[in-house]
């Protein structure tokens, strides 16, 4: 089950017809949030799903829809006089609704587009579904229409067959085997055979059949079954194929298995030596199965591959390991995870061990950066209010003593008003700047409000944080700066057991930068 919530900007619509489209009911999993514009607005449109736009279509209201389509689709419904629309505009909307249409009508044509929306969001995440399921599976997969053509194929027939799945749709059994027809015809190869019963039939079957992928002719057993269209009727095959050839030992079986894993692996003894590895392993790491296998098990990683050892073992539960490993190189990020898995027989007894392995050095930069953006105030590069929350719960929960200041800058509403907000956002930034060139090696600079800041510290006395305050403010006035420019400040130390204690404490440090302020006023 997936949730939506559909962001959809209405600009120049009456107060009738704003009801009319928020009493509409949403699409099944859907959750609508509208928002009001008297304007084209360049970042609501680029931040929206559905852009309803009201009015006439002029050549800068043209212009503006243009370029916004070339940055980011959005579902654009135009609200216009349709007769005077031209093919650009009615090419570039995904709806036109008329001017003189009914509060009544344009519920009614709004509710149609959120199920055109409904329907296509459907239809994506059940391909998204069986495209996650057919290419999780160590099989080929492959559906057909009723001449032979691909349709869909999974990553395993890719990999067998060395193409694309680009490349395969809408090809036919020669193209993609690399078979010529003549040779085909000549052979005992009877895939396109097999697919008759199926299709007369609408009944599933399962086949031995023999195909050639390379120079070697290959045995599968092969699962078809009909696809049938809304009125029942057979509109191709669905087919599920395993490679039995060289499945005849039980070593044979093995590696097959290993080397339909996607990740990396190596088997161990029960004396923690290697006994097999799979085709992943070697080739991400670039070593040969005759060279591992035999090492001595995972204290020694670093044998059987240069360069990487385990840096922690973790035994989340009976018989499972989980593994942290990195580079000995400190130039090189790399994060790997391994999940070992211990193998007893029936009667309890060790006989080896699976190690597989999972690059996560990836994984791990987008989540830091990922967090560093959710930390990160935007305008400033400063902290945010979640990371300073972050911090005062670590300090309370570890019982250390910490410094708290808090900031406040002087009369900027009389700089926005005065002197407009871009000049009350430069002043907001130099602060910042002044304040972590004094303090950032030192201190946890954070932005918490509009023009309050956080300084949180556990290496620097009350003192320094003072001097390096009074700094910041001497930095201002040097400035010059063409509007009136100051700070006030309270500073605190504390130790607290709990939330409680620090809010009044927090309360007491904001009352000094407050008479800090009113004593300014005062002068």
């Amino acid at each position: 089950m997936y949730h939506y919530t559909l962001k959809i900007v209405m600009a120049g619509l009456s107060e009738g017809q704003l009801t009319a489209l928020r009493n509409v009911t949403p699409e099944e999993n859907f959750n609508y949030q509208f928002i009001v514009s008297d304007k084209l607005d360049i970042n609501q449109y680029l931040s929206s799903y559905v852009y309803i736009f009201a009015g006439e279509i002029t050549d800068d209201i043209k212009q503006f829809f243009v370029k916004m389509n070339q940055r980011k689709h959005v579902c654009l419904v135009l609200f216009t006089d349709i007769s005077k629309l031209d093919a650009e505009m009615a090419e570039l909307a995904e709806e036109v609704w008329p001017d003189n249409a009914s509060e009544e009508i344009i519920a009614c044509l709004f509710a149609k587009t959120m199920k055109r929306i409904k329907m296509a969001a459907d239809k994506n995440l059940t391909e998204n579904y069986l495209d996650t399921l057919i290419d999780n599976m160590p099989d080929m997969v492959w559906f057909k229409d009723k001449i032979g053509a691909h349709i869909k194929v999974n990553k395993k027939f890719c990999e067998v067959v060395g193409k694309t799945k680009e490349d395969i749709k809408g090809r036919g059994h020669c193209y993609i085997w690399d078979m010529d027809p003549k040779e085909y015809a000549e052979g005992e190869y009877i895939c396109m055979e097999t697919e008759i019963p199926v299709l007369e039939q609408g009944k599933s079957f399962m086949f031995e059949e023999t195909v050639k992928y390379g120079n070697t002719l290959h045995h599968l057993n092969t699962y078809k079954s009909p696809i049938f269209d809304q009125n029942h009727q057979v509109i191709g095959t669905v087919g599920f194929a395993r490679d039995i050839t060289d499945v005849w030992t039980s070593r044979s079986e093995l590696m097959l298995l290993l080397n339909n894993l996607p990740a990396p692996c190596l088997l161990y003894n029960a004396n923690m030596r290697v006994v097999a590895v799979n085709t992943s392993f070697c080739k991400t790491y670039n070593v040969d199965e005759k060279v591992i296998v035999g090492k001595k098990g995972m204290d020694e990683f670093s044998q059987i591959v240069p360069g990487i050892r385990f840096s922690t073992q973790t035994e989340i539960e009976k018989d499972i390991i989980k593994c942290n490993l990195e580079s000995t190189d400190s130039s090189e990020e790399l994060l790997i995870r391994g999940m070992a898995y211990r193998l007893r027989n029936l009667k309890g007894e060790l006989q080896g061990t699976l190690l597989m392995m999972f690059d996560i050095s990836d994984e791990q930069k987008n989540y830091n950066k990922i967090y560093t953006q959710s930390v990160t105030d935007f305008l400033t590069g400063c902290f945010n209010r979640t990371y300073y929350n972050e911090k005062i719960e670590q300090y309370i929960n570890s019982g250390a003593e910490f410094l708290l200041a808090i900031i406040d800058l002087d009369r900027l509403k009389n700089v926005n008003d005065n002197y407009g907000h871009i000049s009350g956002d430069d002043y907001i930034v130099k602060v910042a700047m002044l304040v972590k060139m004094r303090l950032d090696s030192a201190a946890f600079v954070c932005r918490i409000g509009g023009d309050e800041f956080a300084i949180v510290s556990d290496k620097i006395t009350e003192a320094d944080m003072e001097k390096a305050l009074q700094e910041v403010a001497a930095d201002l006035k040097n400035m010059k700066l063409p509007y009136p420019a100051g700070i006030s400040y309270g500073i605190g130390s504390m130790q607290v057991p709990d939330y409680e204690t620090f809010k009044i404490m927090a309360n007491d440090i904001d009352s000094r930068m407050y008479k800090m302020k009113r004593s300014k006023l005062i002068k």
